[in-house]
């Protein structure tokens, strides 16, 4: 995770120096959006999947994730670590 915030920071630093090659059909801010956006969903996803791989059996929403009955890896990751409540 520490790396793909290391990018996000490269991008944003890109972005204010005027250097951030465009997206086709997008100006720089869009692009920047698209470009931090895909680094945070991949921040999300590899939290998921740590959280299927690494909680306990007996998690009441892994339990749930796992059985088919509700939520997913993404679920997972914004309910106990990208969210918070």
């Amino acid at each position: 995770m520490k790396e793909k915030y290391q990018i996000s920071d490269q991008l944003i630093g890109e972005w204010k120096d005027g250097k951030l090659p465009l997206k086709p059909g997008c100006d720089m801010e869009t692009t920047l959006e698209h470009r931090l956006n895909k680094e945070m969903s991949d921040i999300r996803e590899m939290a998921g999947n740590f959280l299927m791989d690494t909680l306990p059996r007996t998690n009441s929403p892994l339990i749930m994730s796992l059985s088919g009955s509700k939520g997913s890896p993404l679920n997972m990751s914004q309910m106990i670590a990208c969210v918070g409540q």
